[in-house]
């Protein structure tokens, strides 16, 4: 891999922590105020649907399924815990970013590597030593050859 593309790689990679500690120490502030740990956002509810609850419970249109747990708090824990999920998925989204970074730059460098193979194989055969038969250059030709032709599959007919 060249420097260049290590730099980039380096500079997104220092770029999405800095965000992702940056979230998670709002969220950790806002949790320190509240006193007590975000639970898990259920797996079936949607952020709408957590809104329209967490509206609800505002109101006071519902009641919590503890009486002594005041609505205003339950609702405000609702909030964290939608949150919480908002920033795992903001977390995961970046570092998938970072991946696909990672990976466009390789295929890019394998293309590149085979690209100068080819062209490294049409400047041997065109040598003068693969001209000789018995030459290790033209065995290598021919090793190389049998080798692509295996890996790129049995070629077009030709009309006669």
């Amino acid at each position: 891999m060249r420097t260049r593309d290590r730099e980039r790689i380096n500079a997104q990679s220092g770029k999405h922590l800095e965000s992702m500690l940056r979230r998670f120490g709002e969220h950790a502030m806002k949790v320190q105020a509240l006193g007590v740990m975000a639970p898990l956002m259920p797996p079936w509810e949607t952020y709408a649907g957590m809104r329209r609850k967490i509206a609800r419970l505002r109101a006071g249109k519902v009641h919590g399924l503890d009486p002594r747990i005041p609505q205003l708090a339950l609702a405000d824990l609702l909030e964290l815990s939608m949150e919480r999920d908002m920033i795992t998925h903001a977390v995961i989204a970046d570092m998938n970013e970072g991946r696909d970074l990672e990976r466009r730059i390789n295929e890019r460098l394998e293309s590149e590597r085979f690209r100068r193979s080819v062209a490294g194989f049409h400047a041997l055969k065109k040598s003068p030593e693969a001209a000789d038969p018995e030459s290790p250059a033209a065995e290598k030709v021919r090793r190389i050859h049998r080798q692509r032709k295996r890996e790129l599959g049995r070629g077009r007919k030709r009309k006669s």
